[in-house]
């Protein structure tokens, strides 16, 4: 779908923008008339509530910010209104302003005078442009940013420290005309504005909502619900609040979409309330157009999981996005941020090398000279990217092959065409309404659900992510012993099962894991072909004894060497037919013991067997539980156990074949899933959760709960859609409530439940660790 951007017209609502200049030039003549006092200790409060009367004059103030209770000393009972007003705030640490016929009293910035320079500050006072009287909770903000506010009951408002480029401010009031205009104001100085609406030259049409709407309204709103808010699982979890003051006017080719009040959303996947004008919308077969001006009000989370997982999700969208990408530009610094760009070429070309004919590719032409993509236009904004067609990819985030925009790109790809002779961005990366330019793929996905506002922080959000997860990590420990004299078990490996976390024991017999997420674990001690496991829940006070017990006598092979290979060929089809690596190898098969008894074939082994894929680059180390295989059985019937830990065959595997293979077998799989659930963030991933319970709930962790665990008392269903197939796994509940903590679940059998369908599997182990990150999570630090 392509985005059109066009100019914003040169018509604006008609509006008297004027700078006030001090409060002695508005009504000076009134603050210098004498007035008498009868007090000589007065409070604050009754001291202006007996200027009001007498002068007539307004004030405003803050109630809560002021201290009105003070006792006021006056020293003359015939004074000027203006000393008056001097001496008493002055002692009470409190200054005033004059702002169209109202006197504002506020608490004196008690920031150093050095520093005052660097402040910005804009106030101004929202009037009828007819009778002059002031709007009260008129919304004031600058589009597309969080920073906004309301004006008070004299229509007053203040923003202080606008966002450096914020530039288009947007007034709106119902029943008056939207101001949208540009302001040109200079950083650290204090800027007043007197503005005036103009009403509606129309009556405001009555809005109601009613249960009965016209069907075509109905069909054209799902056709503007799915066109503005994107192709992302957020959209699901966005609501209109007010789509009553929405109306549609269909042409042949188009649909316009017009609001007669500001349209707003509650957008709960990013934890934004949004406020948007609908400045020009058009949607046709082909593409769209949205001029628009959000103000974004931050919603207030529940907990601290719900706040980390907005901030999670208001991170996953701006990585990767257009604004991230034009800011990388302006920071010269598109390679360190994950991003590469390829222009189209002129023409396809055919060449012939010694050996072959070569086909050039569309976007063989790479621009790595950011001064050539960089040029300074006026003020605070650049030129980037002339006109053309650029294929764009974001190399931090790997996808999975249902979700590409090109097959044969394994990165968040999209395509950007310029219209315009270039697109002008800001130094935030926000884009000038006079580009044009139209994109395809991953950033076209990232509509109004997925946007974040241009004020943006990423490195905030980061380091809330961060802070939350590293205060829920903990670490895991305890000695190892032998169960019939309890002395330590020295140089023994401990490892917590299915992960790539191993270490050995000292000559104490002590091991400790650290930085793992708080839960309970599977720890597997393994000495001279004895193994020791135990479940251990994370406490920093807590050491967990693992006893070895006394090594058995061992099975003796008693297969010629010539019928080895046979049931060795037998084991690794086992381990492929339960769902293991399709191209494993056993590195050491001289470590496995096969012995031959009537009509069962016993596997053990001292040593681990050593399995090995380079495919998903791993060395899998199994510690084999005994496995009796019987003649006869059908192969889908013969299982192998077995506990066991993953090693990293290549540590520099980003962006590579192998971790596209990892990845797309972490792609809705159980360990998926259940990350997913930990993170409260399943829907988000791609997962739907029904049951036929009215009180379902899946119950997510409190911040530093003692134990990072969900937990669900009721069976419920797992649907998520595969290309275009719809999978669903049903989640049984037995006698234990279904129960994830850690890093997630990496197998059915280490549930409590029984799981059928598609995440049901069984394997002896599974393809990837426990503790798997993909290139994204790693990016954004989450687990």
């Amino acid at each position: 779908m392509e985005k059109d951007v066009p100019r914003i017209s040169s018509y604006f609502i008609s509006f008297v923008l004027a700078l006030l200049f001090t409060s002695s030039f508005i009504f000076g003549q009134d603050l210098q008339k004498q007035i008498t006092v009868p007090f000589k200790k007065v409070s604050l409060k009754t001291l202006l509530d007996y200027i009001n009367k007498e002068s007539k004059i307004e004030f405003s103030y803050v109630t809560e910010a002021l201290p009105l209770d003070s006792t006021i000393v006056v020293s003359e009972n015939n004074i000027s209104l203006a000393r008056l007003l001097n001496e008493t705030l002055s002692k009470l640490n409190l200054e005033y302003e004059a702002i169209s016929g109202t006197i504002v009293i506020r608490k004196k910035d008690l920031v150093s005078s050095k520093y005052l320079t660097v402040s910005t500050e804009l106030e101004g006072v929202v009037l009828d442009s007819e009778t002059e009287k002031p709007l009260a909770s008129a919304s004031v903000y600058f589009s597309n940013t969080s920073c906004g506010t309301y004006t008070n009951q004299l229509g007053f408002f203040k923003i202080k420290d606008p966002p450096k480029n914020a530039k288009t401010i947007v007034i709106s009031y119902l029943g008056y005309e939207t101001l949208i205009q540009n302001l040109n104001y200079k950083l650290g100085t204090h800027t007043r504005f007197l503005i005036k609406l103009n009403p509606l030259t129309k009556e405001l049409e009555e809005v109601t909502i009613t249960r009965k709407r016209d069907k075509l309204w109905l069909e054209n709103f799902e056709v503007f619900k799915r066109e503005f808010l994107g192709g992302t699982p957020y959209a699901d979890l966005c609501t209109f609040l007010n789509p009553e003051v929405l109306r549609f006017k269909k042409g042949e080719d188009q649909l316009k979409i017009e609001s007669i009040a500001p349209l707003k959303i509650r957008n709960q996947a990013l934890g934004y309330q949004l406020q948007i004008e609908l400045q020009n919308c058009t949607i046709s077969n082909t593409d769209y157009s949205f001029l628009i001006h959000t103000k974004y009000d931050s919603l207030i989370p529940e907990n601290d999981r719900e706040k980390v997982r907005w901030e999670t999700n208001r991170l996953t969208s701006y990585l990767g996005s257009e604004t991230h990408l034009f800011k990388s530009i302006v920071d010269k610094d598109l390679w360190g941020e994950g991003f590469e760009i390829y222009k189209q070429n002129a023409k396809n070309e055919v060449f012939l090398t010694e050996t072959h004919l070569v086909f050039q590719s569309d976007y063989s032409t790479p621009l790595t000279n950011l001064d050539s993509l960089l040029k300074e236009s006026q003020g605070n904004s650049y030129e980037v990217l002339k006109k053309g067609k650029f294929l764009i990819k974001y190399t931090n985030q790997i996808l999975p092959k249902r979700k590409r925009f090109i097959s044969e790109i394994p990165f968040a790809s999209s395509l950007i065409q310029i219209r315009s002779p270039s697109i002008i961005v800001a130094s935030d990366g926000s884009i000038d309404k006079k580009s044009n330019y139209s994109r395809e793929g991953w950033m076209d996905r990232l509509r109004i659900a997925a946007l974040t506002p241009t004020n943006f922080e990423p490195e905030k959000s980061m380091e809330v992510i961060k802070g939350f997860y590293n205060a829920i990590r903990d670490t895991v420990h305890g000695v190892l012993m032998e169960e019939s004299t309890h002395l330590p078990i020295a140089d023994a490996e401990v490892f917590i099962n299915y992960s790539t976390n191993h270490v050995k024991t000292g000559t104490d017999g002590k091991f400790m894991f650290k930085n793992i997420p708080t839960g309970s674990y599977n720890i597997v001690a393994q000495k001279d072909g004895m193994v020791a496991l135990k479940k251990i829940s994370t406490n920093h006070e807590q050491v967990d004894t693992l006893f070895l017990r006394t090594k058995k006598e061992p099975i003796l092979n008693n297969l010629p060497n010539e019928d080895r290979k046979r049931y060795i060929d037998e084991f690794r089809n086992i381990l492929i037919n339960q769902g293991c690596w399709n191209d494993l190898k056993i590195e050491n098969e001289q470590a496995l013991d096969i012995y031959r008894v009537n009509n069962k074939t016993r596997y053990s082994s001292k040593t681990p067997i050593e399995i090995v894929s380079k495919n998903y680059g791993y060395r899998f180390k199994l510690f084999l539980q005994q496995t009796d295989i019987f003649k006869g059985t059908a192969l889908n019937d013969k299982e192998i156990r077995g506990l066991g830990y993953f090693e990293n065959l290549d540590t520099l595997f980003k962006n590579s074949s192998v971790e596209e293979n990892r990845l797309e077998e972490y792609d809705q799989s159980l360990l998926h899933l259940s990350r997913a659930l930990l993170s409260g963030r399943y829907h988000e991933e791609g997962f739907q959760l029904t049951t036929s319970e009215d009180n379902f709930k899946i119950v997510i962790p409190n911040y530093l709960a003692s134990t990072n665990t969900v937990t669900s008392p009721i069976p419920f269903v797992v649907k998520f859609q595969t290309g275009r197939e719809l999978r669903s796994s049903t989640f049984n509940v037995n006698d234990k409530p279904f129960s994830i903590s850690g890093y997630g679940l990496a197998s059915a059998f280490e549930s409590h439940i029984t799981i059928t369908g598609q995440l049901g599997k069984i394997v002896p182990f599974p393809k990837l660790p426990l503790d798997y990150l993909a290139v994204s999570e790693t990016l954004i630090g989450s687990y």
